[in-house]
């Protein structure tokens, strides 16, 4: 049911609410079957739902006993137009929206996420950035604050 269901809201910006099952474990012999199956899910959320409606979507559609284990972490993001995000693209900075959920979340301030590194090995058991990414990553953060204005 899981893997073919298709949440109704779409955002514009971020898409499709995703789902991925990380963990399933059932069973410690080859020949007993298991008397119960646990399974963890990583739910990147969109900002069309929140936490709650995503929790009681899946739990009526699962038919499972679910234990969130925050819903707390929320959506984020930063206003269009905000002068972190325009110095970004003055910086000639690709902008990408970020599924992760980053500590920013808990203060009510406007932030943008940036680094070096392929975004690609984050969050992996092999993650790392190359010296040449970190040299080129220090040029940009230099970059973005030479051409930061900042407005009070």
């Amino acid at each position: 049911k899981l893997a073919s269901y298709k949440f109704d809201k779409v955002s514009p910006l971020m898409g499709d609410v995703k789902i991925s099952v990380t963990r399933i474990e059932a069973g410690r012999e080859h020949n007993v079957v298991p008397d119960r199956c646990t399974f963890t899910l990583d739910i990147r959320p969109n900002d069309q739902y929140t936490n709650e409606e995503i929790f009681y979507i899946l739990e009526d559609l699962l038919k499972s006993d679910l234990k969130p284990r925050s819903l707390g972490n929320r959506c984020s993001k930063t206003p269009d137009g905000h002068q972190l995000i325009e110095c970004a693209r003055r910086c000639g900075f690709p902008l990408y929206v970020s599924p992760t959920t980053s500590d920013w979340i808990r203060v009510p301030l406007p932030a943008i996420k940036m680094g070096p590194g392929d975004s690609g090995r984050s969050h992996r058991a092999d993650e790392y950035v190359t010296v040449e990414e970190l040299r080129e990553g220090i040029k940009g953060y230099v970059t973005f604050i030479n051409n930061l204005n900042l407005k009070r």
